[in-house]
Order: C-alpha cells, then structure tokens, then sequence
C-alpha cells in the first residue's frame, strides 16, 4: 500500500517489520516507519565484485530477496522530505544505511538524518528522532573492508579447496580459524596419554569418637576430608604412608576404617571479596545461554534481537525490553546505574548496593553499553504470560545479571588448616560467608563449605581413610560456550559473526557435534590440514586479531582502507602462487547427459548433499543428487 503523503513526509527506514512496528507505535501519523528487510546490496556470487587493480573498488548487485521491496523503497525515498536512516548501530548497520542513501535517484533532494537505536523504547527513539546522528563515512569503509577481506580470502582459496580435496568447500577468514582450533584439539586428545594417581583422604566422621565437639545436630553426621599433601607434587602411591598397615598399591579404590589421632599444626585465614561480574556483552551472553540452557550461539542472539526489537507486553504498545545486544563492550550509563541501585536498596536494602566495576575496552569496543533491561524496574515475573519460555529465561538472566553486577561484593575469609599424622601432611580449605551480597540475587545454589571450628594443637580423631585410583584428564572438547569464549578472549571476528561462523563449519559439514562439544569430520579435518599447511598464517590467532585491530584504525579514521588491503592481497596472491600446480587435482569435466553440450558441475544444498546440474541452467534443466 502507497503511503498518502504529507507536505513534509518523514520517512523512517529501519531493518525488520517487528521494529517498524515498534517504532510507528512511538511515533505516530506524522512518520511512515517501513523495513528494508536487512541488506538490500552485496557483492555478487558468482564473480569477485571487487577491482582489484582500482585501489579494490567493488561493484554491488541488488540481493535476490530485496528485489521486491526495491521498487517500493525507492519510491518512498524519492516522495519523502526528510529521511531517517535507522538501520542498527553498527558498521554492518551503517553499510546498509549507505546502500539505501544509494538508491535515492536524487540524494540531495531530501535532508538525510542517520540514527542508530541503543534501545528501542519511547523516551529513547523520540531522542534521537530530535537529536540525530551524521553518516559515519569511516565506519562504513571499515566494514567494506572487511566485507573485501573475507571476498578476497573465500573467493580466491575455495577453488583451490576444490581441485585439492573436493567441488563444493569453501574457506572463510574467520571460520577456518575455528576449524583450525577444534581440529588441533582434537588431535590433543588423540595423543593424550592419561597418568593414575591416587587422591586419598583421611576421614574425620563426628558422627563417633571425637576430640572435636559437634557444633548442631546438622553435624552429626557431617564427614570432614582432609586430603594428603603429596611431596613435590607426586602423586605415586606414597609407599611410607601405609607400610606400617603392609597395604600393597591399590589397582582401584578401597576404604577402610582406623582409628588414629592427628594433630592441628597450622590454621591460617586471609579476608576475601568476591565481586560481581559485570553486565552482559554479546560473547559473554552466548556463554552463559550455552552453559545455562545449552542454547546455540544463534538462539541466543535470536532471541535476544526480538527483546531489543519490541514485544507487546499488555499495556498497548509494544516495548523494546534490552538494549542492543551485539556489543562488545559491558559499560552501563549513569542513569542506568542509579535506577539499578535504587531498585536493588528498594528490594534488598542498602548493604547490598555496590559500584559497578565495568572492563577497560578501547573505543571501538566501548561504542555502545553492555546488554542490560530498558526499563529496570520491570521484573521478569511480571512478563511470563507475554513471553514464550525461552525468551523469559534469556530476560531473566539479562534482568539479573544487570542487578547482580551493581550489587555489593560477597565478604568472608578463606581458612586452610593443616594436620600432621602418620609423618605427613593433610589439608583442608574452606570458606566461612559473612555477608552473601551480590550472590542472593543470583539463581546460584552453590554454598560455602561447612566450617567446623579447630585450634592448633588439638587432636583429630580419623576414623577412615580413602584412596581412590584416578586418571589425569585430558583437553575436553569444544563447546558452543567455550568457542565463543575464545573468539572473544583472541578477538578473532566480532559479536556479530560469532554465531555465524559457527554455523557455517556446521553446514559445510566441517564439525559435528555429540553431547553438545564438537568435532572435526574426516572432510574437516582434511581441508584444515591443506590451509595450515598453503595458508598457515593467514589462520593464526595474532594475523586475525591484528586484522581486527586494523579494521578499528579505518573506523578511526587512522589508516587507509587500500593500504590494508593491498599487504593483505599482496600476502595472499604470493601464497597462492607458491602452491605447486602439478600437486593439485585437476578434475575431468563431464559432458551435461541431456543438453550434451554442457558440463556437469555441482552445489551443496542447505542440507549438505550434493546436487548435480548442467552449467547451461537454465536453458538445460538437468539436476539431480549425487
């Protein structure tokens, strides 16, 4: 439908309808708010799409999903007076606002306001509508690089990948770095050679004998471990500690009951504060719903994107509950953090408001705040019947988590004592809470051991002992949470690809996963194995990491795009050039069964099987699976 014009049409252009709808709601008639459905310009598929030779100029085409809403966004921005692009307050958002500052046959027509919503709730979009921001020509160029770098890397390896190993691979900068990571660990796990030991304790049972007094009923039947001190860290069976029983080396675990009587030699204890983490960003959001919930990196974000995004909670309108959740930074505004503590002191009185201690970030990452609730009075309880139960599980650990990091420290003091008996050592470490702070607005069940009391000198009665035959453990497999934790931690992509570079070794059919940690296939394993050996170092944690660093400079404004991206090329066509050609696997080409005068090539499909087709589609219609 047409929209009837004003004298003065306000148009505003953000990416979904869900936030269109949102944000008409905040508006009013006297805007026309309408979604341009995410990109609506790429590099095409089929060709490179960048100059190489003309400082790396691309040439975009319309995406095959925008070629409907086209006709309809160009007409409005051509009828419109005054234009807000609203597109998310990113480089990936900024890029989309420039391609639609493209379509305008006649930019200059209307008065162009670029703005970016770090939360969608009426107060905040009325803001920006009335103090808007300006195109950032450096944050578009940053991204467009990035978008070159990753053009450059897949478009030129992956046929490479194909006449090496198989038609149909492809290698992507960030992805095959995570391939890299989960196939070398997976080979640490092959060569892992497990060590036993023995872990052995002595057991005080103050449900008997005891030279120390019960402190409540709850004690009596409360078993204290102490655990024996092995020499210079051996922890071969300790011959000295049972030759006196004649016990031979155990080959598994036994227990057995005594009766002797061990001395307290040593009790220390030091004061402890246990602060609270702080609020969420996108990489540490994805771990704690991975760990929590065991949702992938990709439910996470797409649930957290609708809760930004707005979602009718009863009262009429719709409300962007969270603020934007691809952030790298966990800063939080000082309103936020004042309406959090008067909340907190309301609930939980004052003795449980704390600063907030937020992570140090360079500019780029600090660009935006940490993930945290728009309206920080709205309980999560109170939204259970408008959200479906995972979309409140993910607001609920938001919600929580915002409160939690701007609550006061939990106090107590770590104690070690020290027994002597049997001419060894045994310890036991506790800790005594005094004050619970920040860990009662926590779901967190864990509680600080039972403290008994002892004072040096006194006798302990052992009642048994224990000693179990171990394994040393070797490198665990990757998980969802631990792979983002480490792109994270290495800076290897951005928030916005974490999700997304897990997938696509996913449907490549690069890993597959068991009991929620991944593994390298047979296929994965062999197209790492021929990047880290032609490509190696365009895949090392540092070469990505420094990429990332340079990306932020463009953003800056502080290096040249065509300077990074001619060292980059540079690099890369030496290495291609460097691959002998008579090692590669030249691939016959057989003649279309139909046409005849066709070749058959083939695809994968979203499923991963194999699909054979003639390269005259569609003047030749044969196709089938492999």
């Amino acid at each position: 439908m047409v929209y009837s014009h004003f004298k003065l049409k306000k148009l505003v252009l953000v990416e979904s309808p869900a936030k269109a709808k949102t944000i008409q709601s905040y508006l009013g008639s006297e805007f026309y708010v309408i979604a341009t459905g995410g990109h609506i310009l790429d590099l095409p598929k089929v060709e490179l799409g960048v100059n190489i030779q003309d400082d790396f100029k691309i040439s975009k085409q319309i995406i095959p999903k925008a070629l409907k809403k086209i006709p309809q966004l160009t007409k409005e921005i051509d009828s419109s007076s005054i234009i807000y692009v609203a597109t998310d307050p990113d480089r990936e958002g900024e890029a989309i606002a420039f391609d639609i500052r493209s379509l305008a046959k006649n930019p200059n027509k209307a008065k162009w306001y670029r703005t970016g919503f770090h939360e969608i709730t009426k107060s905040a979009v009325l803001d920006k509508i009335n103090s808007p921001d300006a195109f950032n020509d450096n944050l578009a160029l940053s991204q467009e690089t990035r978008r070159v770098l990753d053009r450059l890397f897949g478009y030129l390896i992956s046929p490479v990948l194909w006449k090496k190993i198989q038609s149909g691979l492809s290698a992507g900068r960030v992805q095959s770095v995570l391939l890299r990571w989960i196939c070398e660990r997976e080979k640490e796990i092959q060569n892992f050679q497990a060590e036993t030991f023995y872990e052995i304790n002595a057991i005080h049972n103050l449900n008997g004998a005891s030279q120390i007094p019960s402190q409540t009923k709850e004690d009596s039947h409360l078993k204290i471990n102490f655990t024996y001190i092995f020499e210079k860290d051996n922890k071969i069976f300790p011959d000295k500690l049972f030759s006196k029983w004649k016990i031979v080396k155990p080959d598994e675990s036994i227990n057995w009951s005594v009766n002797e009587l061990f001395t307290i030699k040593e009790r220390t204890s030091e004061d402890s504060l246990e602060y609270p983490k702080p609020a969420f960003q996108t990489s540490t959001l994805q771990e704690y719903c991975a760990n929590r919930f065991h949702f992938p990196p990709k439910k996470t974000m797409s649930i957290a994107q609708k809760l930004f995004e707005g979602i009718d909670i009863g009262n009429g309108m719709r409300e962007g509950l969270i603020t934007y959740p691809r952030t790298d930074s966990n800063r939080l505004s000082q309103k936020s953090i004042k309406l959090g503590q008067e909340l907190i002191a309301k609930l939980y009185g004052k003795e449980y408001v704390g600063s907030y201690r937020s992570t140090k970030q360079n500019k780029i990452q600090d660009a935006h705040e940490g993930i945290r609730p728009t309206q920080i009075s709205l309980m999560p309880d109170k939204l259970k019947s408008f959200l479906s139960p995972d979309e409140w599980k993910v607001y609920d650990s938001i919600h929580r988590r915002f409160l939690s990091s701007l609550s006061s420290a939990r106090k107590g003091y770590k104690i070690k004592t020290i027994l002597s008996g049997l001419d060894s050592l045994w310890e036991r470490n506790d800790f005594q809470e005094t004050f619970d702070g920040y860990r009662r607005l926590e779901s967190s069940k864990e509680t600080s051991s039972k403290l008994i009391q002892l004072k040096v000198g006194q006798k302990v009665s052992i009642s048994e002992f224990s000693i179990e035959l171990k394994e040393t453990q070797g490198p665990s497999r990757y998980t969802y949470a631990s792979l983002i934790k480490k792109m994270e931690k290495t800076r290897v992509g951005r928030p916005s690809t974490y999700s997304q570079s897990i997938e696509t070794l996913n449907e490549r059919k690069y890993i597959l996963w068991e009991k929620r940690t991944c593994f390298p296939t047979d296929l994965g394993l062999k197209v790492n194995q021929f990047l880290v050996t032609s490509f190696g170092n365009f895949i090392l944690d540092e070469f990505t990491k420094n990429l990332e660093e340079e990306l932020d400079e463009i953003q800056l404004g502080n290096k040249n795009k065509t300077e990074v991206l001619k060292l980059f090329y540079k690099e890369l066509r030496t290495k291609l050039d460097g691959i002998p050609k008579g090692k590669l696997l030249q691939e016959a080409k057989k003649t279309c069964p139909i046409c005849k005068s066709g070749t058959v090539q083939n695809k994968r499909d979203r499923k991963g099987k194999t699909i054979l087709f003639c390269s005259r589609y569609p003047e030749c219609d044969y196709g089938e699976y492999q």
